[in-house]
């Protein structure tokens, strides 16, 4: 008698199970088959938060970018450096610090940041770094000696490795499928993969309704939230930092990252913070140089909407392998008119700098963020992204601490000519794409992790039939039948 009611409850387990991932299944080919316009109809809220994520990473850029810009103060540099030549200039060791010391604290508060977001949530975490950055910003704005403007500095960078690492996490967990790819390129409602992976139903069934998932479809949602997370459990039990380089999870670390690596290693260290300064040191006019530096990030905003127009369509390998091809050319050719130092010559340079900083937010500046997001598993997918983010930190840090030693009228007094550097990483780096660089647009979380399971080749991703897309098919077919 007793085994018979334990085969009963077995059966009922087994049949609950079973609905649950044809639940699953039906909501992933739901998921595939809406459109970005029904998306954006279907999850209104999800999409606001996400332009919210999104605003917050567009901020840290430019904390990024002003921390350069004030090299080109004139009054800044009388403050803060020394006469030389007859023009004041920012000590180099100064300027290094300035520059590279945050990013570094970026590197430790990154890796800190993913354990602490596992165990308080997304949605904390980015509240209590958005309040201590508001210290630092206060800090650098009253400072009056290098040292206290550099306390400030490394205030803001250390909430600066915290609200990055969380926020592309965040934005890739509650974006709908098909809006993916655009907002992960480009104080809210806390995200429903880390309720549920913490086995708090009830609140991720409550997040996934601000979002826009009320009732059944919300219903639905959770279970191909925990059907991703339940697969990649059993494969990553007890996962730590180790993980992400052992076995499958190796390839995939690797790949997440490389892109943002390849970020730092194409010249926006350069473009991004030097370029007001350089404009000035080519002979510019204070005034003249602001007002052309103005439309570097208006370019900036117009490469991250073409990107986001295009990221699905065109897909995320085709443009950051041929948009990287576009960016190396754009700086063989920066380098070159930076040999001569006839005006037209530096017209030319400062006009193909805008270029550059256009292309670069259509190309590799956009999709990288997506790749990362994507390629890791759901589980290890915030230390993933803060391996990533630290990564790319360390190599900006070594930028920062070495670009003013080979820029600056001081020292090597390189100018333009630092293209050809970031050049010949550039040519390493498309050489690596064409192997290695899978394409992900329009894959699932699942798919991905079948795909990379079974070690499918980089460049058979995109036209690779996987399991979970027959079961899908096979699941909405039958639904179909039934009704």
């Amino acid at each position: 008698m007793e085994q018979s009611k334990e085969n009963v409850h077995d059966h009922v387990e087994k049949t609950g199970d079973y609905e649950t991932a044809q639940l699953a299944h039906i909501t992933d080919q739901e998921d595939h088959e809406t459109g970005i316009y029904q998306s954006l109809i279907r999850n209104p809220w999800a999409s606001v938060w996400c332009i919210y994520g999104l605003w917050t990473v567009i901020l840290l850029s430019f904390d990024v970018q002003a921390a350069g810009s004030v090299v080109g103060i004139p009054r800044f540099r009388q403050d803060f450096g020394y006469l030389f030549e007859g023009d004041y200039v920012l000590p180099a060791q100064w300027q290094s610090a300035f520059n590279g010391a945050p990013i570094a604290m970026a590197v430790i508060s990154s890796l800190a940041a993913a354990e602490l977001a596992d165990m308080f949530g997304r949605k904390l975490m980015l509240l209590v770094a958005l309040v201590v950055s508001f210290v630092g910003v206060g800090v650098e704005f009253y400072a009056t000696t290098n040292a206290v403007f550099f306390a400030g500095k490394l205030i803001n960078g250390i909430m600066v490795g915290i609200i990055a690492t969380n926020m592309i996490t965040y934005i890739g967990e509650i974006a709908p499928l098909a809006l993916r790819g655009i907002f992960t390129c480009c104080i809210g409602v806390s995200s429903p993969w880390f309720l549920a992976g913490k086995g708090r139903t009830e609140k991720a069934l409550k997040s996934l309704r601000k979002l826009g998932y009320p009732g059944e479809v919300g219903e639905k949602k959770l279970a191909l939230i925990n059907l991703t997370l339940e697969q990649i459990r059993q494969e990553t039990e007890g996962v730590t930092y180790v993980e992400c380089f052992k076995k499958s999870n190796l390839r995939r670390t690797i790949i997440s990252i490389m892109p943002l690596c390849i970020q730092s290693l194409s010249g926006i260290a350069f473009v991004a913070g030097y370029f007001t300064y350089y404009l000035q040191l080519a002979g510019y006019s204070t005034s003249m140089s602001y007002k052309i530096q103005i439309s570097q990030p208006v370019l900036s905003i117009v490469g991250n909407i073409m990107a986001a127009a295009a990221v699905d369509s065109i897909g995320r390998r085709n443009i950051t392998f041929y948009g990287l091809i576009i960016l190396t050319a754009i700086l063989l050719i920066t380098g070159a008119l930076g040999l001569s130092h006839k005006p037209s010559e530096v017209k030319g340079t400062v006009a193909f700098i805008l270029i550059y900083s256009w292309w670069y937010n259509v190309s590799i500046g956009s999709t990288a963020f997506s790749l990362l997001v994507e390629v890791s598993t759901s589980r290890l997918r915030v230390k993933t992204i803060a391996i990533g983010y630290s990564v790319q930190s360390a190599i900006n840090v070594m930028w920062q601490f070495v670009i003013p030693y080979l820029f600056n009228p001081d020292h090597a007094n390189l100018g333009a000519k630092i293209a050809f550097i970031f050049f010949g990483f550039c040519v390493i780096c498309i050489v690596y794409l064409y192997f290695y660089q899978p394409e992900t647009a329009g894959r699932s979380y699942q798919e991905l992790d079948e795909m990379f399971a079974k070690g499918v080749p980089a460049r058979k991703f995109k036209s690779y039939k996987t399991d979970i897309q027959m079961q899908n098919e096979a699941a909405a077919t039958a639904q179909k039948t039934v009704l």
